[in-house]
């Protein structure tokens, strides 16, 4: 009896106790530019995105790197320049994280999510990280107080 199973790009078929791979897996009829183009949320859309915000803060270009926490699969920092400051925000966990701004004294607004669906939004008191999410936050506040 043959079993096909997908892992990586890899393809393993079992025939007789004997395993086959084959490390060329074929996915550009489903996945090409074509159709990544045409999707606002997909991974081509979000390097887009990234590499428009790099061009347009200064911070992102060569901005000072402020280390705010690296806990409990949360990375947290600042980049800050004379122009603007950012709060990059990225939640590696499986599960939600709310993290309160107030106790950084920041406020600005989320100008990209790693989801793509709540550009512009503004924060208040409280950023919400939804699992394996990452933000990036233009802030609108004076100094961060680390």
């Amino acid at each position: 009896m043959a079993s096909v199973s997908m892992s990586c790009g890899i393809s393993s078929r079992m025939i007789s106790g004997a395993i086959i791979r084959r490390t060329r897996v074929i996915a550009y009829p489903v996945v090409n530019v074509t159709e990544e183009d045409a999707d606002q949320q997909s991974l081509l859309a979000l390097y887009r995105k990234l590499l428009r915000l790099r061009r347009s803060h200064q911070a992102l270009v060569d901005g000072n790197y402020e280390p705010v926490t690296l806990a409990h699969d949360l990375l947290l920092y600042f980049r800050r320049s004379p122009h603007g400051g950012l709060l990059v925000a990225l939640n590696f966990a499986g599960t939600p994280f709310d993290l309160l701004l107030g106790s950084l004294r920041v406020q600005g607004r989320i100008i990209l999510s790693t989801h793509m669906d709540r550009d512009d939004a503004p924060t208040v008191n409280e950023l919400a990280l939804r699992p394996h999410e990452g933000v990036i936050v233009e802030l609108t506040s004076a100094t961060p107080t680390l």
